[in-house]
This record gives structure tokens, sequence and C-alpha cells, in this order.
């Protein structure tokens, strides 16, 4: 019974003529034990159901009617009682998110369920049979689910490697290594071993190679990378990489095409492609080549991108598609969605989760590694960062009213603070205690409060590497000039208020409007920036991409 539930029901509490002779009694009913039997009474007494009840736990419990009530000669009674009222209703979907907001996704159990109390045996101890049967499917069945075995040594090794890291008897070729259990130190453990024990990885830098268990997490996709690596003269990497198979149920679905965020990876759609997998066709375009994309022009580096994306899915033979992008990769589908359709390809859908054109081009360090810092989920407090995001934002935008709309190197340490409000002062202060700082230790103060999720990343070498990136990325959407979309597009905003950007969730549905000049649908999710696409609330955004259902209010517009 769920807590502060009531139990109502009617029963005779004593023989009589009157009422038995209506009465109709069914054998049959089994598992449980007969009370009556000790006493060889038809019925519970009144007073036998009150000690019943109370023995169960009950409050609140009524009997009606009344022992001296004219009624009570009838012998029937209504009792009702309430159970577990000192407890709050809770489900297993509330505790994960509840999980989810405080501890990293390692350390939240893959199947939660609510019991009232712990199963003891008879002798008092914790009954391990029962326990076992409230959980759900262990992790070595979903190893089973990973379609056709390994086809080669290659595909085999790696099979091998990535059933001892993650535990499981065995795994398919298909399987994807996060929903098998694997987490960013895991991941970081299977790049090590791949690098001693495989040949083909042997050369491959460990974040090049990395970056290659993130992109493609399966073996199949991974043993082709591998092997195109190895290859002589072999052509250039392709960016375009499977990420879920077609069902046989799906043939006239859209390939759902997820775009890499600013760090040129799919990781951020990891759960959603749990969520799509078995149902649609997922496929994702990343960066695998790091050192070309960090020497690549940003002003013109998203349209670059976009028209390579293009001609790579024309040339696969992708004729109808519906183009997911989340964060930078917003930017990037509409640029896609514009190239592909104008070439004949059906562009079903465009989705854009979360993303955002900066304002203002971002040169001064300190603003720059407060981003980073943010999109690694580290705590900017701890950080030593102002604690105010009001101030933050008016500071920022104060000093982009005084430069033209850049923040130059050293701006925000250099601003006066005039007018900002009574915070202005501790918030200058602590960036100016940051600045002192060499930029070394900023970085790798980051690496210490990032959450366990980006964990690979830690090293000061690896930390250093990433947040270049994301400082290019920053400059190119900056510079980014977008095309408008003429389209259909679905714009999914989330609710909660941990941006990137101070006031990032105020300006981007008005951003949206003005690039999508057709039927913009602008739908808002559960979650902020970070945790709107990962467990519990990827399966919303799940249900919208495969057309389900529709999370949270939606509301239309033309830009």
């Amino acid at each position: 019974m769920a807590p502060g539930g009531w139990l109502v029901f009617i029963d005779a509490t004593r023989d009589t003529c009157r009422g038995m002779t209506s009465m109709e009694f069914n054998d049959g009913l089994t598992g449980f034990t007969d009370e009556r039997a000790r006493t060889g009474a038809t019925f519970f007494t009144r007073e036998q159901w009150l000690d019943l009840l109370d023995a169960a736990g009950a409050t609140d419990v009524l009997c009606l009617p009344a022992p001296d009530s004219a009624l009570a000669e009838i012998g029937q009674q209504v009792l009702a009682a309430r159970f577990k009222a000192d407890r709050a209703a809770v489900t297993p979907a509330e505790l994960h998110a509840r999980l989810a907001e405080r501890l990293p996704a390692y350390m939240i159990p893959s199947d939660l369920q609510v019991v009232d109390a712990i199963p003891l045996t008879g002798n008092g101890k914790v009954d391990r049979n029962r326990l076992a049967a409230l959980a759900g499917p262990a992790a070595p069945g979903a190893a089973a689910d990973g379609g056709a075995a390994p086809r080669d040594e290659l595909e085999r090794a790696l099979a091998g490697l990535w059933a001892e890291v993650l535990h499981v008897p065995s795994v398919g070729r298909d399987a994807d290594f996060f929903a098998l259990g694997g987490d960013s130190l895991l991941v970081a453990q299977l790049v090590g071993r791949m690098r001693r024990e495989l040949p083909q990885a042997a050369a491959v830098t460990w974040d090049d190679l990395l970056r290659m268990v993130l992109n493609r997490p399966s073996v199949a996709a991974l043993a082709d990378r591998l092997r195109a690596t190895r290859a002589p003269g072999g052509a250039e990497d392709s960016p375009l990489v499977e990420l879920a198979p077609r069902p046989a149920d799906a043939a006239d679905a859209p390939v759902v095409v997820l775009v890499h965020d600013g760090t040129g990876t799919v990781a951020p759609y990891r759960a959603l492609v749990q969520e799509l997998a078995g149902r649609l066709p997922v496929a994702g375009l990343v960066v695998d080549d790091l050192d070309s994309y960090l020497a690549a022009e940003p002003g013109t580096l998203v349209g670059d991108l976009a028209d390579r994306y293009a001609r790579v899915l024309l040339e696969e033979g992708y004729a109808k598609v519906h183009l997911v992008g989340y964060c930078m990769g917003g930017l990037l589908v509409t640029e896609l969605a514009d190239r592909l359709a104008g070439a004949g390809t059906e562009v079903t859908d465009v989705t854009i989760i979360s993303s955002y054109r900066v304002p203002y081009l971002v040169e001064d360090d300190l603003l720059a590694e407060y981003v980073f810092a943010r999109m690694m989920r580290a705590d900017t407090v701890r950080l030593g960062y102002p604690e105010d995001e009001t101030t933050t934002r008016a500071l920022v935008e104060a000093v982009t009213a005084e430069h033209g709309g850049r923040v130059p190197h050293g701006s925000l340490t250099g601003h006066s603070g005039d007018g900002l409000g009574p915070d202005a002062a501790a918030a200058l202060s602590a960036l100016r205690t940051l600045a002192e700082q060499p930029q070394q230790e900023r970085l790798r103060a980051i690496g210490s409060h990032m959450s366990q999720d980006e964990a690979e990343f830690s090293s000061l070498e690896r930390l250093t590497r990433l947040y270049r990136t994301v400082r290019h990325s920053l400059v190119t959407v900056a510079l980014h000039e977008a095309t408008p979309y003429k389209g259909r597009a679905t714009l999914v905003r989330q609710v909660g208020e941990a941006e990137v950007f101070p006031g990032m969730h105020r300006d981007m549905g008005d951003y949206w409007q003005q690039v999508c000049t057709g039927d913009l649908r602008i739908v808002d999710v559960p979650g902020d920036h970070f945790t709107c696409v990962r467990p519990p609330h990827a399966q919303a955004v799940a249900a919208l991409l495969g057309g389900e259902s529709q999370p949270a209010r939606s509301e239309r517009g033309l830009g």
C-alpha cells in the first residue's frame, strides 16, 4: 500500500441469522493463513479487527457503526484505517532523479526498488533469495543483447577486453560499452589495456584512442576505425559512425543523426542512444582528427563542417534523416539541414537541444575557464568564482558593451565594478584572486573538482587539450553567422538554471526564433543544460525524438 494510503472494507463481525441467510461462501482462496481456525469462529469480532489493524501499524482507525448504534444489530462493520502515515510516497524514477543531482553516474544503481522493509528470513536474517527476486536483469543478461558474435580476430580481441573490464561473460559486436555498465573510469581502463595489448592500437595516442571509444562505443564500430587507422594510404577519416542499427520494424523510419557538441564527441548523447536503440536507427557525426579541428579557421568552421557532413551523408546514401544537435551541435544541424534539403535529402525533423550562440567573443582566460568548468560540471564556487551569477552576468554585459561584443583578456578583472550592484566588489575580488594563479594551477583545480563522469580527462595534459578544444569551439560559435532555416524545427529547452553562460536560458528561445523562420516549436523539458540529456530526463527527450509523446509544455511561433 502506498504511504498514507487508506484501507477501507466491509465485513461481518458477528453471527446474525438475518445477514447470514443471504451470504454465499466460496472455496478455493489460498496463499494465506486463516487466523479464524484457532477459534473455529465464522467471523472476526469488531475488537479482533481493531487489534489486527493496530498490530499491522494502522493509524486513524475508524469502525462504523458504533457498538451502541441500532445498526450494529445487523452485524456488518465498515472499517477504515490509514497505513504508513509517517512516510512519503516515492517512485524509483524520483529516487533516480534525486541521486543524479548528487552523485556521479557510476555510483547510481542501475535498478531501484521501493519496498516497505528489507525482507528477512524466519530467524531474522536478510532473505537474499527474496532480495534477488526484486532485482532487475543482471549485467550478464544485457551482454547477450549485443547482436552477432565478433567476426574476426580484432573484434574477438576487443570483445574479450570489454568483457574483462565490464565483468560480463561475453560481448556482442554491436553492444554499447556504456549500456553494459561502462563509465568514465572503466573506459580509461579499457583505453590503457587496448594500447598495451592490441597491436592495432599501440601507435594511437591515449587521447585519440579515448576519443575513438567515446565516439564508437561498440566493438564493430571501433574495430572498423582501428582498421582504417592502420590502412596504408587510407582515405580521409569519416566523421560518420553508426550508433544503433536499424531495427527490423523501423524499415521506413528516418535515421536519427546526432551531431557532436563543442568537444567533438557524441558522449553527451549516451543516454539518448540507449533509449533509442532498438526503436530507431541512430548515427553520429564526430570529430576524430582533433588537431585539424583546432587548426581550422573558427570564423567559417561551422559552415565548413556542415559542408563536409552533408557530403558524407549524401555519399553514404542517407535519403531520410532526423537531425539532432545538442549545445554547439544545434548550430550545426540547421546549417546541415539546409544543405541536405537543397541536395534532395528528406529532412523529416530538426531538433535543437539546449543550444545557444554565444553573443560575445570570449578572449579572456578566466571567462573561458569558467565556461569550461561549467561544462565539466565542476563546482565553480569551490573553485573561487563569484557566488552570485547575476553579478557575473552584469559584469560580462558591461565589458561587452565597452568593447563592442568582445571580452578581451583581463577585461573582467580590470573593470571598476561601477553600476553593477552591491555584490560587485566581492565578485571582482574573487576574479582577481583567481587571476593571480597560473593557468595550469587553475586547470588542475578544475580537474580535481570535476564530476566522476569526466574523470578520464582529469590529467593536466588531457585537461589542457580538452580546454583548448572547448575554447576553440567558443570562438567558433561566437563568430558564426547563421543561415535562416525555413524548415520545421523543434527547440528542446531545459527548465533548470545550471547553465554554461549566465542568462543562457533567457536568451535561447529568442535566438532560435530569429534563426528558424519556418515552423519552430519550443518544448520545455525537465533538467538543466547538462542533465536534460541524462537519466532520468533523457527518456522524455527520446520519446520526443521518437514521436511518442511530448514532455512538459510546447508552444509554436514564427521567427
